[in-house]
């Protein structure tokens, strides 16, 4: 625990005195972690006797440095920006770093809140068997779209096949990471343990790929992953289509059973704008082809768990009930 608060430490660059907030209750051992690093590296932490209804003001009239916040929780504060008149320049200009973290980051919230809030964004990713494993800065974010960013101290990271074999630079595989910081197992339940921990490291369960330089991309889960006519197709790429289109604010794309045929990709998203799903279709046709959603429906906001994390399965669920459809 105490090397991972280290390592967490190696987030941003942080300088004693230098004032931190987190709206996420410390309970939680990520925030537990990120809270003990920055005062490990002698930042002052603020807790208000009750949370602010407004994390901008906040920030403003207590000129904080430094401010994590879970991704559903960046899309509250976002949400909230409207009060501000003048909205020409960013909110935040003296804030050193935003991290954002706990699910993935899109494309469209990464560019909001780089273009409203501040342009110090910090994106991590990490795992609480395994602590922080990398930290994509502003200028990763700006050159590598959907990068969670280059390994910490003391961590190494592979992608790989199915058989443990290294993919090449930019295929997509099984994210594997390893360091002596790691935990070795769960406890009472061997099975999750042999499952997750094997002796090339950890076995995330995330997809993923590497650039030249080192940047992990991630692609989703592997349980996620759809098989359609013996194609992997993954629910990252047809969501980054979908979301590319200037009235779509998120999407979630997961497979359903149509006419025994499994692997069928639909889409459930949020938009801005109304548009009707014959043209969405149609814009994804012209980006993707073949590999994209089969049907698309309209929701004024997608389930999260308390993470903030999509609850894909709850929307697989209302839709199969919907059309009758096996899940």
């Amino acid at each position: 625990m105490a090397e991972q608060i280290i390592i967490e430490s190696l987030l941003a660059n942080y300088k004693k005195a230098e004032k931190y907030y987190t709206y996420t209750d410390l309970h939680y051992i990520t925030t537990k972690r990120k809270t003990i690093a920055a005062l490990y590296n002698g930042l002052s932490i603020y807790l208000p006797r009750k949370k602010p209804k407004n994390i901008i003001f906040f920030c403003i009239n207590n000129n904080i440095d430094h401010l994590f916040l879970t991704t559903n929780q960046a899309m509250i504060m976002l949400s909230t920006q409207n009060i501000f008149k003048n909205t020409s320049k960013v909110l935040l200009p003296k804030l050193k770093s935003f991290i954002v973290s706990s699910s993935m980051v899109l494309e469209p919230l990464r560019k909001e809140i780089m273009s409203v809030i501040t342009k110090n964004l910090y994106v991590a990713y990490g795992a609480n068997e395994f602590g922080q494993i990398t930290v994509a800065t502003p200028k990763d974010i700006k050159t590598y779209p959907g990068t969670v960013g280059k390994v910490l101290k003391d961590v190494s990271i592979r992608v790989v096949d199915d058989n443990y074999n290294d993919c090449k630079i930019g295929e997509v595989g099984n994210i594997l990471i390893k360091s002596p910081n790691m935990i070795s197992g769960y406890k009472n339940n061997l099975e999750a343990t042999k499952k997750t921990f094997i002796k090339e490291g950890y076995y995330s369960g995330d997809l993923g790929k590497l650039t030249e330089d080192g940047n992990l991309i991630l692609e989703g889960r592997k349980d996620d992953m759809m098989i359609f006519s013996g194609v992997n197709i993954y629910p990252r790429e047809l969501e980054s289509v979908l979301e590319s289109h200037p009235k779509v604010v998120e999407s979630a794309v997961f497979p359903l059973t149509v006419k025994n045929k499994t692997g069928i990709s639909f889409a459930v998203v949020v938009v801005s704008e109304k548009i009707n799903e014959k043209e969405l279709l149609k814009w994804c046709h012209n980006h993707s082809r073949w590999r994209r959603a089969q049907r698309i429906f309209f929701v004024d906001k997608l389930p999260r768990n308390s993470a903030g994390k999509i609850l894909k399965r709850v929307l697989a669920e209302q839709i199969a009930k919907m059309l009758n459809l096996k899940k």
